[in-house]
């Protein structure tokens, strides 16, 4: 009888062992991929493709321009409403600014004629690496052939887990150098992007920085909250000019016609 009991706790202690690997809690698994990572979110951001049709918000934005010191000259402070219909059709509307303190109309604002030629450029390449960062966010098929990516730790950002992933881009034809994107784990979207353009992208510019912050403005709908744009100049000028823009208010979806969006 004994030996028999043995032989049970024997029996029984083995299939436990053989066991462990799947029940026991707190094993680590495989380490994801980041190829895994894109796909999933270049999924996500699909999903919500189809159900945003157009929006609207309030845009405030506040650009200071520094000297070499990183004293303030001048201060320029804007209010609009920013307009998206599907598929790329995008709308500021003057609002109110003020400049330096002063009541600033639209006109106030508008620089002369050889400052022009050198804002816009900063300001257009500025753009220009928005319009990829967007790709970036999302991993979309057309940009990610074209960047290097990895896996560079965990973090928590506000309460949440994220995935920290680098991207180095490997084309010319990118005006951004490399970005780094925070991941929520649970929703499987960006909700913040830090991204800097190559090494003297132009005559005038000596580089720009970007960072955005994105929530969940609606169920699954992801959109900036923030974003903030550090531009070097050089040559011409060694100012620094940083802008910060804070979006809110958003109304998803509200019906926009398209002469909205026709120049007058």
């Amino acid at each position: 009888m004994k030996q028999y009991n043995r032989t049970i706790l024997t029996t029984a202690f083995i299939l436990s062992l053989l066991c462990l690997p799947l029940c026991a809690p707190g094993l680590a698994s495989p380490p994801i991929k980041v190829e895994d990572i894109a796909a999933k979110v270049w999924e996500k951001a699909r999903t919500q493709q189809t159900k945003v049709n157009d929006y609207v918000c309030t845009l405030l934005s506040n650009k200071q321009e520094k000297d070499n010191t990183g004293k303030v000259e001048s201060v320029t402070r804007i209010e609009m409403k920013s307009y998206f219909k599907k598929p790329d059709k995008q709308l500021k509307e003057f609002v109110k600014a003020t400049k330096d303190g002063k009541t600033a109309s639209k006109k106030d604002l508008q620089p002369g004629v050889f400052a022009a030629s050198f804002v816009k450029s900063s300001e257009e390449l500025a753009e220009e690496i928005q319009k990829e960062m967007k790709s970036i966010i999302t991993f979309s098929s057309d940009y990610k052939d074209k960047l290097d990516m990895k896996i560079l730790r965990e973090e928590k950002i506000e309460g949440g887990n994220t995935w920290v992933i680098e991207t180095v881009s490997r084309s010319k034809d990118l005006k951004l150098k490399k970005a780094t994107l925070w991941i929520s784990q649970d929703k499987l979207r960006t909700i913040k992007i830090e991204a800097e353009s190559v090494k003297n992208p132009s005559t005038f510019v000596k580089i720009i920085k970007v960072t955005t912050s994105l929530s969940e403005v609606a169920p699954e709908i992801f959109l900036p909250k923030a974003t903030k744009i550090e531009t070097s100049l050089s040559k011409v000028s060694s100012k620094q000019v940083e802008t910060m823009n804070e979006y809110s208010n958003y109304k998803i979806n509200s019906g926009l016609a398209d002469s909205l969006f026709l120049k007058p």
